[in-house]
């Protein structure tokens, strides 16, 4: 099994409040509950003092942005987590 751990107000611009989250089962947490993440899904690449927190081997799934963006693709590195960025996720659409 696994538990969702959704940061407190991570839906608020998209106009979901936190118990629309916790009635689906997830629990809303702290900024610092990313430390024992094992999967880390975001909307945009971490930044530096992010990538700090979380721990080697995580994976990162996130629109990574990375053309252009070398020193942003060396940290993901640095960091010992496997990033995947959303951009190069095939899109297959079956009708």
């Amino acid at each position: 099994g696994f538990d969702v751990i959704v940061e407190t107000g991570a839906g608020t611009r998209s106009r979901i409040p936190d118990e629309e989250f916790a009635k689906t089962g997830a629990v809303i947490g702290k900024d610092s509950d990313v430390a024992k993440a094992d999967v880390v899904l975001k909307v945009r690449r971490p930044t530096d003092a992010e990538l700090k927190s979380y721990k080697a081997g995580a994976a990162v799934i996130a629109i990574m942005d990375p053309y252009g963006n070398d020193a942003a693709v060396a940290a993901l590195a640095r960091a010992g987590v496997t990033a995947f960025s959303m951009e190069f996720m095939p899109r297959i659409t079956r009708a």
